[in-house]
């Protein structure tokens, strides 16, 4: 990916972070040059025919910005560094002779080695950071950092996503030798995903002191410290004593205590599921026969089948829409995409996820772009708001959703909700009465009315008894 991940990572440096010392990682003293890395596998043939469209991302400026700001320069060198160290195909200069456990049991504090952030705080500095996200997977890409396999560009098949084509080398930077790679997204993710999951043959004896960073780094293993915060691990300690090591870590906010093999053992599940998720999805992709299950699901409340059926959905979508087909997509296809997406994004609200819902509403809206796929997405949308206790956000949606026709027995409510929380009194009053007029039952709006009349007071009492006499 990136000349930019070469420009600070082959020599991982501690900055002010004590994270890393200088002699903790040194890419060339750990790498055998010249030797053939896992992760190159059998050499592609270079005749490949390039699909619709290439985008290149050339990342060496963004980089070079990246470096020139101190602060993202340390948080940068600190990730590369480590994903130099941690690399499954870097050549050992030699196995360290194992040691027994120390006789008493011994805490390590991990505050110095914990790479919480590590993936986010290079992504500040990149400027086509999400769109790689999209199109390699947000974790696919964090696993090509960490194994040190620099993408130069991707060629993106519009049609299959699966078919993107991957450009990368491998290797230490300044080594003028290597050779351009090139796989197609499914397979670059398999070899990541290889390469990760390779045993070390390797056994680091304990830490004897806590301030040494080098020992417990390499006692842990690198490459699971990276991948930790990945998956929602925060550690914490690391206790040694006669019977074995165990890490506590904080996951999902839940204090955890892992046998050290064991915690291993979990992150590299961790992966291999990455994987089998995006083949399953790849398998799945845009099937638009499954938005009628999907609905018949949606009217039972499975949520949980919805998700399973459509959940792939988003991310190919939302790189078909920028393409030339997606564009002239036929009115038909993107009224059932958008109803899909719809659906979707509903049993995200229902299960918690009102984040992922609001993204997946805004994908459907420009699929819909307008009429009533586009009123029920805008509907959809404003509801999602409005459980998120975004009130203020909600009122402009629903209003769209009116506008493209959106039936006023369902946005009205929602509407009058929505400025009630905002203490828009009259115009909340006004929206509720044309509810009912829409045919909404009177008793299911029957606390907001009298909380609005209480609310409105002798105003109210007023303007009705002028209007009962114009009557």
């Amino acid at each position: 990916m990136v000349e930019a991940l070469s420009n600070s990572h082959a020599r991982g440096t501690l900055g002010d972070s004590g994270f890393l010392r200088k002699h903790t990682i040194n890419a060339e003293s750990r790498m055998q040059r010249g030797r053939t890395l896992c992760l190159s596998g059998a050499r592609t043939r270079r005749n490949l025919a390039p699909p619709s469209f290439v985008i290149a991302f050339a990342l060496r400026a963004e980089i070079d910005l990246l470096v020139s700001h101190d602060k993202r320069r340390k948080s940068a060198a600190l990730a590369l560094g480590l994903a130099t160290a941690c690399s499954p195909w870097r050549g050992a200069p030699g196995v360290r002779a194992s040691r027994p456990l120390m006789a008493t049991k011994k805490e390590f504090a991990l505050d110095a080695v914990r790479t919480d952030g590590w993936f986010e705080r290079i992504g500040e500095g990149i400027g086509s950071f999400q769109a790689l996200c999209e199109i390699v997977g947000e974790r696919f890409f964090a696993f090509s950092i960490i194994v040190g396999a620099r993408i130069t560009a991707l060629t993106v098949d519009r049609r299959n996503p699966d078919q993107t084509l991957v450009d990368f080398v491998v290797g230490a930077t300044d080594d003028a030798d290597l050779e351009p790679q090139r796989l197609s997204l499914a397979d670059f993710r398999r070899r990541l995903v290889g390469a990760l999951l390779v045993e070390e043959d390797r056994d680091d004896p304990p830490p004897a002191r806590e301030t040494d960073t080098e020992a417990i780094q390499l006692f842990i293993g690198v490459r699971f410290l990276l991948l930790a915060p990945l998956y929602g691990y925060s550690l914490r300690k690391l206790t040694v004593a006669t019977d074995g090591a165990t890490l506590g870590a904080s996951h999902d906010g839940e204090d955890e205590v892992f046998d050290v093999p064991n915690f291993r053992a979990r992150i590299r599940a961790h992966v291999q599921s990455e994987l089998d998720r995006a083949q399953a999805g790849q398998r799945s992709a845009i099937d638009l026969s499954k938005v009628a299950e999907a609905e018949s699901a949606s009217l039972k409340s499975e949520w949980s089948k919805v998700i399973q059926l459509l959940g792939a959905w988003p991310a190919p979508l939302a790189i078909f829409l920028r393409t030339p087909e997606g564009q002239m997509l036929a009115p038909d296809a993107r009224a059932l995409i958008s109803k899909g997406l719809g659906l979707l994004g509903s049993a995200c609200v229902h299960l918690g996820e009102v984040n992922q819902a609001e993204e997946v509403f805004r994908i459907g809206i420009q699929y819909a772009q307008e009429g009533l796929a586009a009123a029920d997405l805008f509907r959809r949308l404003g509801e999602a708001l409005l459980i998120a206790d975004r009130a203020g956000e909600a009122i402009g949606p629903l209003r769209r959703a009116l506008a493209f026709g959106g039936a006023a027995n369902e946005v009205m409510p929602l509407l009058g909700r929505a400025l009630m929380r905002r203490h828009k009194n009259v115009a909340a009053y006004a929206c509720l009465r044309s509810a009912i007029e829409a045919g909404v039952s009177e008793r299911d709006l029957s606390v907001e009315l009298k909380e609005l009349e209480s609310a409105l007071g002798p105003a109210l009492t007023a303007w009705k008894a002028t209007r009962l006499g114009a009557g």
